[in-house]
């Protein structure tokens, strides 16, 4: 169902929804200082540590990767803004999946 879901660390592999689009990400909360994580992925070139990944799980094939972002690297510049503007334009998925977020980490998702 269509909302806004607080995501973190605790909340990877989880489905957040279905059958409807992304229409916003917000970097809440960088990863503490000195919390560097490595970033490492699957075969397969998804994300599992170091990096804040959604993907589209319902889609035929292999999960879609949708949103890839690492804060490391260009989170210090958008915390506390929208990770995501997109003017008006939606990312729909079928089946929205959180396959990582960085350890400390906090960001809102939003969905219609």
């Amino acid at each position: 169902m269509p909302g806004t879901f607080p995501i973190t660390i605790a909340d990877v592999g989880r489905v957040l929804d279905s059958d409807a689009s992304i229409v916003g990400v917000r970097l809440n909360a960088l990863p503490p200082m000195g919390a560097y994580e490595v970033p490492y992925g699957e075969p397969g070139g998804l994300p599992l540590v170091g990096a804040f990944c959604l993907t589209d799980v319902g889609a035929p094939g292999v999960p879609r990767q949708l949103i890839n972002t690492y804060p490391h690297v260009d989170g210090h510049t958008r915390m506390g803004s929208d990770l995501l503007a997109l003017g008006g334009v939606a990312i729909p998925f079928r089946s929205l999946r959180v396959q990582a977020c960085p350890r400390g980490a906090s960001y809102t998702v939003v969905t219609a």
